[in-house]
């Protein structure tokens, strides 16, 4: 990334924002210090004028890097950095931005909200948005995002115990996927490495 990030100054304004955009994505979940953690979000918050200056015609690489995918890769690299909250804010601004004909970013989002609801020990929450992530998943046929809710349902498994709305999620996972039920670790991490 570092390399793609040196040459991406010889491209259009577009396609250097976005790859510093996903600089800071992944600087964000191998940031160990905080000054590392400092220069990740820095680079993700200078990658927001070509976003906001998102026109379709000028999008000759067909990357679709608009705002709505910003503030959607934003908030992950939040989560990656632990900050929430924060990540729920801006996967609000991102649903706002998400055309109704992106299904498949809706799905990312709700995957998202599970993940921050999940960090801030909001079980009930975390459920309800892995459960409207996996619905939208089905609908796209996303075996990877549904792999990444069934790590989510075995996370909250050992957090949030056998509370019913979690059973229900768990039933729902198996009929999507017998083996996304996850009854153990192993099986988690055969799926997630297999999707």
């Amino acid at each position: 990334m570092d390399a793609a990030l040196s040459y991406a100054q010889s491209t259009t304004p577009l396609v250097q924002s976005f790859i510093s955009l996903e600089w800071g994505l992944i600087h964000a979940y191998t940031a160990l210090s905080e000054k590392e953690r400092t220069v990740a979000r820095t680079q993700l918050i200078n990658s927001y004028h070509a976003a906001s200056a998102y026109r379709q015609g000028d999008d000759i690489y067909g990357i679709r890097y608009d705002l709505s995918w910003y503030h959607l890769t934003y908030a992950e690299a939040l989560i990656a950095l632990g900050e929430y909250s924060e990540a729920l804010g801006q996967l609000e601004v991102a649903e706002e931005y998400t055309p109704l004909t992106f299904p498949r970013r809706f799905a990312i989002i709700d995957l998202l909200r599970a993940k921050a609801h999940l960090g801030l020990r909001e079980f009930p929450e975390a459920v309800s948005s892995a459960h409207d992530a996996l619905t939208e998943s089905k609908a796209v046929k996303s075996a990877l995002n549904i792999a990444h809710i069934a790590n989510i349902y075995r996370q909250l498994r050992q957090q949030y115990k056998h509370a019913s709305d979690l059973t229900d999620l768990g039933r729902e996972l198996e009929k999507t996927h017998p083996r996304t039920s996850c009854v153990s670790n192993k099986e988690c991490q055969h799926l997630l490495l297999h999707s």
